[in-house]
């Protein structure tokens, strides 16, 4: 109207400079680019100022060269539905940190990572939740907790690993030891059991400001309970050698070949090569008449019967055996040859054997018994007074 003066110039351009900081644009950029029509939209190539901004999706030119090299894209406010073109998928990630988006019900801002609602009060706490507590789990194994659904906030919040969880799975698929979760995502957290018997190893996670219960895993009181896998080793030592052909009831091997022990991780000290008799070479054969393949435990008791002599005796290998008290046990024996077979099936060196033979106690003649390579099974016999390395057993 005539009788109104038009605004002051400072005004005009303090209103031009907010609405510039609005969308994100330079006063500068606005004069120019207000200057020129034939604003672009999202995905259209540009490559000038005069191009630079579409103000009714508040986008921009991701190349300042002049020229169509550069193509038109989403710009610091996303105002819409984010769900509808040309707003799909936007992901928050570190190249969109401040950005802020309208979702149709409320503001978001990206962190870098996750998209945060702004204004009002946000839940950060998510519905207390815990996991079944489990036992009876074998020695130093990987158990993953039951999986429990999430609720009770809003927007993603961040999971964190405590002491001894050892990773995260979210919706079935592992994550790590931390990584963001919405409503309605599943959660499991894993550890690795103890290495001894009856022995309790708890874990925990964070979810945003909730901490779950306490989820606790029991080991078994003996790894070997049941019919632990060929190979365990015992929570008192001892290793599981599968069923012996006498009866073809459990077999334990001892913890170490003879002259070394187990510290709990590993076998010790100097293993012993022992000969089957006293170690003469007798000029005279002499039968011991112990020959079955699948009885040690009677071949052992047998040989240890006949003393500290005359010569050949004493049997020192079976000997060793019958005189043997280790991991709370007293009634070890020379293994058979049949037994020692089966015996030699755990040959590792995590299981402290050698790779040279070991005797039975199976006599072959009058003066030469059987023995087994653990590299090739190779078995074979030679003379009472030869040296060869010892493991000895027992039945369960």
């Amino acid at each position: 109207h005539p009788s109104v003066p038009p605004p002051p110039p400072a005004i005009t351009n303090c209103c031009i400079i907010v609405f510039c900081l609005l969308l994100g644009v330079s006063s500068s950029t606005f004069a120019r680019t207000t200057a020129t029509l034939g604003q672009k939209s999202v995905g259209q190539p540009c490559g000038n100022l005069a191009s630079a901004h579409d103000f009714d999706t508040s986008a921009q030119c991701n190349s300042s060269a002049a020229g169509a090299s550069g193509t038109m894209q989403v710009g610091p406010f996303i105002l819409g539905s984010v769900t509808a073109p040309p707003y799909a998928a936007v992901a928050c990630d570190s190249s969109k940190a401040g950005m802020l988006q309208w979702t149709g019900s409320a503001f978001q801002g990206c962190d870098g990572s996750t998209w945060l609602t702004l204004g009002g009060s946000v839940n950060t706490a998510s519905n207390p939740f815990s996991f079944i507590d489990q036992t009876g789990v074998a020695f130093d194994t990987t158990v993953i907790s039951n999986a429990i659904t999430l609720g009770g906030f809003t927007g993603q919040l961040l999971a964190v690993c405590n002491p001894s969880c050892t990773g995260m799975y979210r919706n079935g698929v592992a994550v790590g030891m931390s990584a963001n979760f919405s409503a309605g995502d599943t959660i499991a957290i894993q550890l690795t059991s103890a290495s001894t018997g009856l022995t309790p190893t708890t874990a925990s996670v964070t979810l945003g400001t909730t901490t779950s219960a306490t989820w606790t895993v029991t080991t078994n009181p003996n790894a070997c309970l049941g019919t632990p896998p060929v190979g365990t080793r015992c929570d008192d030592g001892t290793i599981y050698a599968g069923l012996s052909p006498d009866g073809f009831v459990p077999m334990y091997a001892a913890p170490c070949d003879a002259g070394m022990s187990w510290n709990g991780t590993s076998c010790t000290g100097v293993r012993l090569s022992l000969s089957w008799n006293d170690g003469m070479a007798n000029p005279d054969t002499v039968a011991t008449g112990f020959i079955s393949t699948i009885t040690g435990r009677a071949n052992t008791a047998g040989l240890a019967a006949l003393g500290n002599g005359p010569s050949p005796a004493p049997y020192r290998a079976a000997l060793w055996c019958h005189e043997l008290t280790v991991s709370g046990f007293s009634d070890w024996y020379l293994p058979a040859r049949g037994e020692l077979a089966t015996l030699l099936g755990l040959r590792s060196e995590s299981n402290g054997f050698s790779t040279y033979s070991y005797w039975s106690s199976t006599e072959m003649s009058a003066n030469t018994a059987f023995h087994q390579a653990t590299t090739s099974n190779g078995e074979a016999y030679k003379s009472f007074s030869s040296s060869y390395f010892v493991r000895c057993v027992r039945r369960g």
